[in-house]
């Protein structure tokens, strides 16, 4: 039951397979699991016995590793990136095993020039050719029928692996979420998995709706600055809000360019993939930014991840509206016995398919 879990904290050697013991005392646990980005613990440990003086005292960041159990499960694990040292304190910081990437340079050549290749396969082979094996990390490709490809050129040491992955998840449609030492890798419009439908009784914080006029748009443009694509709303819309543009700048995502044939596409498929989102006009079913979960809500702690998408009901004032919503981020707080679990939801797309 959420609210009610135990939590212990051990210490592993690089790879996560060798313990080299459990850390007693831990005051304080602060773990996270996001979307998109790489996810931190922060442990406060106090007071300082004497075991636990001697437990720590060979750990290391960089080389030592932190790994969470809860009620008796593996659930969060990675590099521990910052070892803070008092007498009576120590505090301990994590990140999970995406900063591993972030420390490696690409060592090799990708050209898609002229093609167009899956970008989640390319991205989930170039994880796992640098470090998966050093690391003891794997990152898998969830595939749907509609995966966003890919006509980039990056060059080898022009940029770590993590930002090139981080970069594909800001601007090109594609997911990425640690669980454990798995990298999952999708694309933005994959209903990965269902939570079972939430209430306002699922909820700390009162549920709120929001309608964003700045969202809305009746035509979407994209240009690289001398060719261009656009998508036009259907004339319903086009009478009711008339015409309204929504402009964006197609930037290669490398050094290349692709031939004129496939920047073409590339540019009516991005059009058309904003367009479905901006009309009409954004309708938003807010839950307050870390919300906690009531520990009656219908889910549990293993189906709570980033990435899960959930229907939230929401009635409001002279409104119900009942929406889709995607889990961007979840913070589990640790401290004096209890535990809150909260919750970051924000709205995915609005056109969606399931993994094959």
């Amino acid at each position: 039951m959420l609210g009610k879990g135990v939590w212990r904290v051990e210490v592993a050697d690089r790879g996560g397979t060798n313990a080299v013991g459990t850390v007693p005392d831990v005051e304080r646990i602060v773990v996270d699991r996001v979307r998109d980005d790489v996810s931190k613990a922060a442990l406060r440990v106090a007071p300082l016995t004497d075991s636990c003086r001697r437990m720590l005292a060979d750990v290391h960041p960089g080389r030592h590793e932190i790994v969470l159990y809860r009620d008796a499960v593996r659930v969060w694990e990675g590099p521990i990136t910052r070892l803070s040292l008092s007498s009576s304190v120590v505090e301990i910081d994590a990140a999970d095993v995406v900063w591993y990437l972030s420390r490696r340079a690409l060592a090799f050549d990708y050209n898609f020039t002229g093609r167009r290749q899956n970008t989640c396969v390319f991205l989930r082979d170039m994880v796992n050719a640098h470090g998966a094996s050093d690391f003891n990390f794997n990152a898998v490709h969830i595939a749907s029928a509609d995966d966003v490809a890919t006509a980039a050129k990056w060059n080898r040491y022009s940029r770590t692996v993590f930002e090139v992955l981080d970069k594909y998840a800001e601007d090109s449609g594609i997911d990425y979420v640690v669980i454990g030492r798995t990298i999952y890798i999708y694309d933005t419009h994959t209903r990965v998995h269902v939570l079972p439908l939430l209430t306002q009784a699922a909820f700390s914080s009162d549920l709120a709706l929001v309608e964003y006029g700045s969202g809305l748009a009746t035509r979407s443009v994209v240009t690289n600055g001398s060719e261009y694509s656009f998508a036009i709303a259907d004339s319903k819309w086009l009478d009711y809000y008339g015409l309204l543009d929504h402009v964006s700048t197609n930037i290669q995502e490398g050094q290349g360019a692709a031939d004129q044939g496939e920047a073409d596409e590339a540019r009516e498929e991005q059009s058309e993939r904003t367009l479905i989102n901006m009309v009409p006009a954004p309708l938003d079913v807010l839950v307050p930014a870390n919300s906690s979960f009531d520990p009656c809500a219908p889910v549990d702690f293993p189906d709570l991840h980033p990435g899960a998408w959930a229907q939230i009901d929401a009635e409001v004032g002279f409104r119900r509206v009942v929406q889709w919503q995607r889990v961007d981020s979840i913070r589990v707080t640790v401290e004096g016995g209890s535990e809150d679990v909260a919750v970051s939801f924000s709205q995915p797309p609005v056109r969606w398919v399931d993994p094959i």
